[in-house]
């Protein structure tokens, strides 16, 4: 394929008379490329086919062998209808890398029975069509949980930015970025609803912000290292960014005694597989951490996993944020995960792709509960365009390894109707009582017309399951 190539007849070729040719003939010619006769096939579908666990307002995905010709993956080929309907349902068709992504207009009904389909309509780049037509089906489930919101701010000063609730054995805990965006402080709380700023903040003077917080109820030694070193009992963990900025050379790790005090002020580093690299061209810190006592650190077992955000800079998602992951046997050494051996830790977590959801490019802060091995519960910010970033929402996810997981249900947007908020909606951070989630999350009305920087109130909601 691809290749030149000379003929030569000689005089030697004769008549049936004995006649030579009259001379020798030479030609040239180009041989084309070996046409591409392969068909097309369906390697994945999401939902699966028979799913029953899949999320309202999630999209339908189904990702190819082969490259698509996009002009042939439209509406008319790539259909969604209801049990006992024969009209498909209302959807806009979208073709990314290998996958079509079908978002339909409004949520589908809650409990309803799905039937998706690709057609051979569909074709390659070289025209071959989809091998057969392709349908699966899956069910939907109603929403995961009832949202009860309280009417106005729980915490009415204004915040630049980070905002992150706990609760110990006494008190919530609310961890603000100071208002020079050099320090964090500190308000705390008998129920959630009442707060108190700290008389002495700031409680950390050498951060910017971005700090994730963890209190530990059985209590540990101190580290004993690092600046103020102490080999008290500690029961409380912190992670923020310092003064040096947001490199990893920037990130801090501290220990407490009391929530308030912390000490072994540590910097943290990476080591083997990078958590950032080139591939991250702004690195936002810390989302959450995890923390499994016993772990055996191998695989993805480890004393500490960490989710981080980070603006990617190559591929589908170049210039938008999302969730990055990395494993720790201390804390404050992590190892990036890297399933696909790109060299450097890959997403966990992306923008859905879908323009009609507010989680289409960004995804910012990610809160993560882990209830069990095969348990793992997601609170996350989005965002769609570029103007706020990852600041119009707040959506739900769940994961049976905490690495892949599946949309479930929007919690809030910036377009509910709440006046407060009705801007920007982001960071929560979810106390967790019995079967409900208590989620705390910054909000604001400010369109940031001015160019000036956006200050958030602190809202509070309960979230109970549903039977």
């Amino acid at each position: 394929a691809n290749a030149t190539y000379e003929a030569t007849i000689t005089t030697g070729a004769k008549d049936l008379a004995g006649n030579e040719l009259a001379a020798n003939k030479t030609w040239i010619f180009m041989t084309g490329a070996t046409p591409d006769t392969t068909l097309p096939t369906v390697s994945s579908t999401n939902p699966i086919d028979g799913g029953t666990n899949e999320a309202v307002d999630g999209n339908v995905t189904v990702t190819f062998s082969k490259t698509m010709d996009p002009a042939t993956v439209s509406t008319e080929t790539f259909t969604l209808t209801k049990e006992g309907s024969t009209t498909p349902v209302t959807c806009d068709v979208m073709y990314v890398g290998l996958a079509a992504i079908l978002s339909p207009e409004s949520a589908l009904e809650n409990n309803g029975k799905y039937y998706a389909t690709i057609t051979t309509g569909a074709k390659d780049l070289a025209g071959n069509a989809l091998v057969g037509n392709h349908t699966w089906s899956f069910r939907e489930t109603p929403p995961y949980y009832t949202i009860n919101e309280n009417s106005s701010p729980v915490f009415s000063t204004l915040i630049p930015d980070q905002a992150y609730v706990i609760k110990d054995n006494v008190n919530y805990k609310l961890y603000y970025a100071g208002s020079d965006f050099t320090s964090i402080n500190l308000a705390q709380s008998p129920d959630g609803i009442t707060w108190t700023p700290y008389s002495s903040n700031p409680i950390i003077s050498d951060a910017q912000y971005h700090s994730d917080v963890k209190y530990y109820s059985t209590g540990f030694s101190g580290a004993n290292s690092g600046t103020n070193p102490s080999s008290a009992t500690m029961y409380y963990r912190i992670w923020y960014q310092g003064a040096s900025g947001s490199s990893i050379a920037g990130w801090r790790y501290a220990e407490s005694t009391d929530g308030i005090n912390w000490y072994n002020h540590i910097s943290v580093t990476q080591t083997g597989t990078p958590l950032y690299s080139t591939a991250t061209g702004v690195n936002y810190g810390i989302a959450d951490v995890i923390y499994t006592p016993g772990a055996s650190n191998t695989g993805t077992d480890w004393t500490f996993r960490i989710y981080a955000n980070a603006q990617w800079e190559v591929g589908t998602y170049g210039g938008k944020e999302l969730v990055v992951m990395a494993f720790s046997s201390d804390g404050y050494t992590w190892t990036g995960y890297d399933p696909t051996s790109a060299g450097y830790a890959t997403p966990v977590f992306e923008g859905s792709l879908d323009t009609s959801r507010f989680d289409c490019d960004h995804i910012g802060w990610f809160k993560v509960i882990k209830n069990s091995a095969t348990d793992w519960q997601a609170f996350y910010s989005g965002g769609k365009g570029s103007t706020y970033q990852a600041l119009n929402g707040i959506g739900y996810a769940t994961s049976n390894d905490g690495i892949n997981w599946t949309r479930r249900q929007t919690l809030f947007t910036s377009s509910d109707g709440v006046a407060w908020r009705n801007q920007s909606v982001w960071m929560p951070s979810v106390v967790k009582s019995g079967n409900n989630y208590e989620i705390f999350f910054i909000g604001s009305n400010d369109p940031m017309t001015d160019g000036t920087w956006i200050w958030w109130k602190l809202g509070r909601a309960v979230l109970t399951p549903l039977s």
